[in-house]
């Protein structure tokens, strides 16, 4: 793997003081109720047709509005 892709979401500040990140995020945010309860064939079609690849367990849902994302 590229060490551009391993540090891609690094900031420079981060880059520089050399942080490493060993855990996961903490958060309580879902995805809307409406997006929660899309099938796994919606959302494969979804993903399919972004072009979106994913791997992994508890895969969140594809969000189609960044409104959708409801962020405080």
């Amino acid at each position: 793997e590229d060490l551009s892709q391993k540090k891609a979401l690094l900031s420079v500040q981060e880059l520089a003081n050399d942080v490493k990140y060993t855990e996961p995020m903490k958060t309580d945010w879902r995805p809307p109720r409406h997006i929660r309860e899309t099938t796994e064939a919606e959302r494969d079609k979804l993903r399919k047709k972004w072009h979106i690849i994913v791997e992994g367990e508890d895969i969140p849902p594809p969000i189609k509005d960044f409104k959708d994302m409801r962020f405080p």
